[in-house]
Protein backbone atom coordinates (compact mmCIF):
# COMPACT_ATOMS: atom_id res chain seq x y z
CA UNK A 1 0.00 0.00 0.00
CA UNK A 2 1.16 3.44 -1.02
CA UNK A 3 -0.19 6.68 0.12
CA UNK A 4 -0.06 10.20 -1.38
CA UNK A 5 -0.86 13.77 0.22
CA UNK A 6 -1.77 17.14 -0.85
CA UNK A 7 -2.39 20.41 1.40
CA UNK A 8 -5.07 22.14 -0.31
CA UNK A 9 -5.58 26.04 1.06
CA UNK A 10 -7.95 28.73 -0.02
CA UNK A 11 -10.07 31.25 1.47
CA UNK A 12 -13.70 30.95 1.42
CA UNK A 13 -15.87 32.86 -0.80
CA UNK A 14 -18.93 30.73 0.42
CA UNK A 15 -19.89 29.35 -2.77
CA UNK A 16 -18.42 25.37 -3.91
CA UNK A 17 -14.60 25.37 -3.21
CA UNK A 18 -13.56 23.01 -5.86
CA UNK A 19 -12.16 26.06 -8.35
CA UNK A 20 -10.58 28.06 -6.08
CA UNK A 21 -8.15 25.58 -4.30
CA UNK A 22 -4.42 25.89 -3.94
CA UNK A 23 -2.60 23.01 -3.99
CA UNK A 24 0.45 23.16 -2.14
CA UNK A 25 3.52 21.53 -3.51
CA UNK A 26 1.19 20.13 -6.58
CA UNK A 27 3.01 18.54 -9.27
CA UNK A 28 0.79 18.65 -12.53
CA UNK A 29 1.48 20.18 -16.12
CA UNK A 30 -2.32 21.57 -15.39
CA UNK A 31 -2.49 24.92 -13.65
CA UNK A 32 -5.67 24.42 -11.59
CA UNK A 33 -7.10 23.10 -8.65
CA UNK A 34 -7.97 19.39 -9.32
CA UNK A 35 -5.37 16.39 -8.49
CA UNK A 36 -4.20 14.87 -11.65
CA UNK A 37 -2.31 11.04 -11.82
CA UNK A 38 0.40 11.29 -9.89
CA UNK A 39 1.96 7.49 -10.60
CA UNK A 40 2.89 6.24 -14.50
CA UNK A 41 0.56 3.70 -14.22
CA UNK A 42 -2.89 3.03 -13.11
CA UNK A 43 -4.00 2.73 -9.76
CA UNK A 44 -6.83 1.64 -7.56
CA UNK A 45 -7.41 4.17 -4.64
CA UNK A 46 -8.37 1.67 -1.50
CA UNK A 47 -8.71 4.70 0.72
CA UNK A 48 -8.77 8.25 1.60
CA UNK A 49 -8.38 10.59 4.87
CA UNK A 50 -9.38 14.00 4.62
CA UNK A 51 -7.83 16.31 7.62
CA UNK A 52 -8.58 20.21 7.64
CA UNK A 53 -7.21 21.70 10.10
CA UNK A 54 -7.20 25.64 10.88
CA UNK A 55 -4.39 28.23 10.11
CA UNK A 56 -4.67 28.66 14.17
CA UNK A 57 -4.71 25.33 15.87
CA UNK A 58 -7.84 27.35 18.24
CA UNK A 59 -9.95 28.79 15.41
CA UNK A 60 -12.28 26.37 13.67
CA UNK A 61 -12.82 26.33 9.79
CA UNK A 62 -16.31 26.73 10.17
CA UNK A 63 -17.08 23.97 7.01
CA UNK A 64 -20.51 22.88 6.78
CA UNK A 65 -19.27 20.11 4.24
CA UNK A 66 -16.27 18.62 2.11
CA UNK A 67 -16.62 15.67 -0.95
CA UNK A 68 -13.96 14.19 -2.43
CA UNK A 69 -15.02 12.98 -6.12
CA UNK A 70 -13.45 11.42 -8.76
CA UNK A 71 -14.17 12.67 -12.32
CA UNK A 72 -12.52 9.44 -13.85
CA UNK A 73 -15.42 6.81 -12.77
CA UNK A 74 -17.34 9.98 -11.57
CA UNK A 75 -18.54 9.25 -8.02
CA UNK A 76 -18.30 10.83 -4.72
CA UNK A 77 -15.70 8.85 -2.89
CA UNK A 78 -15.74 10.37 0.72
CA UNK A 79 -18.55 12.99 2.35
CA UNK A 80 -17.26 15.29 5.18
CA UNK A 81 -19.51 17.49 7.96
CA UNK A 82 -16.19 19.44 7.94
CA UNK A 83 -14.15 17.41 10.88
CA UNK A 84 -11.85 14.94 10.05
CA UNK A 85 -13.03 11.65 7.69
CA UNK A 86 -11.25 8.88 6.53
CA UNK A 87 -12.85 6.11 4.33
CA UNK A 88 -11.70 2.16 3.58
CA UNK A 89 -12.28 -0.52 1.70
CA UNK A 90 -12.45 1.51 -1.40
CA UNK A 91 -11.75 0.00 -5.22
CA UNK A 92 -11.81 3.47 -7.02
CA UNK A 93 -9.65 2.78 -10.29
CA UNK A 94 -7.67 5.77 -11.33
CA UNK A 95 -5.30 6.22 -14.46
CA UNK A 96 -1.65 6.84 -14.47
CA UNK A 97 -0.29 9.73 -16.43
CA UNK A 98 0.46 7.16 -19.31
CA UNK A 99 -3.58 7.16 -20.13
CA UNK A 100 -4.01 10.12 -18.31
CA UNK A 101 -6.68 12.90 -20.02
CA UNK A 102 -7.41 16.46 -18.79
CA UNK A 103 -10.50 14.50 -17.69
CA UNK A 104 -9.05 12.64 -15.14
CA UNK A 105 -8.64 14.04 -11.81
CA UNK A 106 -10.39 14.08 -8.14
CA UNK A 107 -11.15 17.50 -6.99
CA UNK A 108 -12.55 18.51 -3.45
CA UNK A 109 -15.69 20.21 -2.98
CA UNK A 110 -17.19 22.22 -0.18
CA UNK A 111 -19.09 25.08 1.65
CA UNK A 112 -17.96 27.00 4.29
CA UNK A 113 -18.55 30.10 5.68
CA UNK A 114 -17.68 33.16 3.49
CA UNK A 115 -13.77 34.34 4.73
CA UNK A 116 -12.86 31.58 6.75
CA UNK A 117 -9.33 30.31 5.58
CA UNK A 118 -9.72 26.73 4.64
CA UNK A 119 -6.82 24.17 4.88
CA UNK A 120 -7.48 20.73 4.56
CA UNK A 121 -4.56 17.57 4.12
CA UNK A 122 -5.92 15.00 1.51
CA UNK A 123 -4.14 11.56 1.81
CA UNK A 124 -4.97 8.92 -0.91
CA UNK A 125 -3.94 5.07 0.15
CA UNK A 126 -4.07 3.06 -2.72
CA UNK A 127 -1.96 -0.03 -4.37
CA UNK A 128 -0.81 -0.09 -8.58
CA UNK A 129 -3.86 -1.76 -10.32
CA UNK A 130 -2.36 -4.70 -12.37
CA UNK A 131 -5.02 -5.49 -14.53
CA UNK A 132 -5.11 -3.75 -17.94
CA UNK A 133 -8.26 -1.81 -18.92
CA UNK A 134 -8.81 -0.37 -22.95
CA UNK A 135 -10.24 2.66 -22.61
Amino acid sequence: MFSQAYHLTQRSTGRDLVHGWKINGKLSRYRNSFIYPWTDKAIVIKGIELLPFPKWQHVPIKCRWLMVGNSYVSDIMLMSDGDRTANFGLNFQFPGRDTETVHSYLDLHGHCFPGAFVSVMLNFFYEMDHVERSL
